[in-house]
């Protein structure tokens, strides 16, 4: 005969389905910030859309949200300790990073580290279809939900030139090995960086390369690119 299960294991029970649905709500949740992220940036983007690009940031997207938290948390620590081994990180004044979405690489312990050290901390802003640098100090103090939730510096934070950012951590879906970056589809990275001298360090898991990225004369490639594999130097 099959026991009955007491209150206590009925409640344990609940108490299990309860927590396996709100894990389930918190990845639909993610899931939705990332494709929102991508709709926001179609909305203001200038340019027609690249259908080779679509198909692939979409792939790339749903890639990234299936490697786990766990996993993506592993690897953020690798990609945090091969991005602090970089000279031009470790002596950079200046250093542009991003406020991670829960898919994206996490870079807060690194950039609180960057400002124990004195450095100053620049995370972007958006602004229509441009972005807006501002300082940080404090990652707790200093960031609001901005636009769909994704994490910005408030509005009294001071604005930095973007010429005078020395190495930026550079988020996006997807890279190659050549330096090619696909961003969400706007265009905002690619305005910012382009008259900007600073290093361009893109940052992604290594699930996010692909062999070729399609480029557009508009599209900024960067000067390497950081997974949990190790730095990648363009040919």
């Amino acid at each position: 005969m099959v026991p009955r299960l007491g209150a206590t294991g009925h409640d344990a029970r609940e108490g299990r389905g309860r927590a396996e649905g709100e894990r389930q709500r918190e990845h639909e949740a993610a899931a939705e910030v990332e494709v929102d992220r991508d709709r926001r940036s179609a909305v203001a983007k200038p340019h027609r859309t690249d259908p080779r690009k679509a198909d692939l940031r979409a792939r790339l997207l749903a890639t990234r949200r299936g490697l786990g938290a766990s996993a993506r948390a592993r690897a953020s620590r690798r990609i945090r300790a091969h991005l602090a081994g970089l000279a031009e990180v470790a002596r950079a004044e200046v250093v542009l990073g991003y406020a991670a979405t829960d898919a994206e690489v996490d870079l807060d312990p690194l950039l609180t580290d960057l400002l124990a050290r004195g450095a100053t901390v620049a995370l972007p802003v958006v602004e229509g279809s441009r972005l807006r640098l501002a300082a940080v100090t404090d990652l707790d103090a200093d960031l609001v939900a901005g636009h769909l939730g994704v994490r910005e510096p408030r509005a009294d934070c001071a604005t930095i030139d973007p010429t005078a950012v020395a190495v930026a951590l550079v988020p996006g879906v997807g890279f190659d090995r050549e330096g090619g970056r696909l961003g969400y589809g706007g265009g905002h990275f690619d305005r910012l960086l382009a008259p900007m001298e600073a290093t361009t360090l893109g940052v992604a898991f290594h699930a996010q390369l692909v062999q070729q990225i399609p480029r557009r004369p508009h599209d900024v490639a960067v000067d390497r690119v950081v997974t949990e594999e190790g730095v990648i130097h363009p040919s």
